[in-house]
């Protein structure tokens, strides 16, 4: 992942590419985020890093959840969890919670 870019833009660089990248409030990104299911939520927040420090698969995985209850699942879920949530984010009726985001 790019440098020097804060959570919020690095999460929209993944949905939407690099093509306008807007100053994002990113309470209101988290807002959005919010509304994915929670493993996929949590996985977002984890993985871009929001409250902390970006984690890698290897990482996450250590900390998503299973379905027993446990914590940890397998680097292949937890990248699967991150690419659902992306494609949940992508969808268009989201668009209008995007551009309510941008400061």
């Amino acid at each position: 992942m790019r440098q020097n870019l804060t959570p919020s833009q690095k999460l929209w660089i993944e949905v939407f590419g690099v093509y306008g990248l807007p100053l994002l409030d990113e309470r209101k990104v988290l807002v959005i985020v919010a509304q994915l299911p929670q493993r996929q939520a949590q996985a977002v927040r984890l993985r871009f890093g929001f409250g902390g420090v970006p984690l890698s698969f290897e990482n996450l995985r250590r900390l998503l959840p299973r379905a027993d209850g446990k914590m940890g699942v397998s680097k292949e879920l937890a990248r699967l969890e991150v690419r659902k949530a992306i494609h949940h984010l992508r969808q268009p009726g989201k668009r209008r919670f995007w551009q309510e985001a941008e400061l």
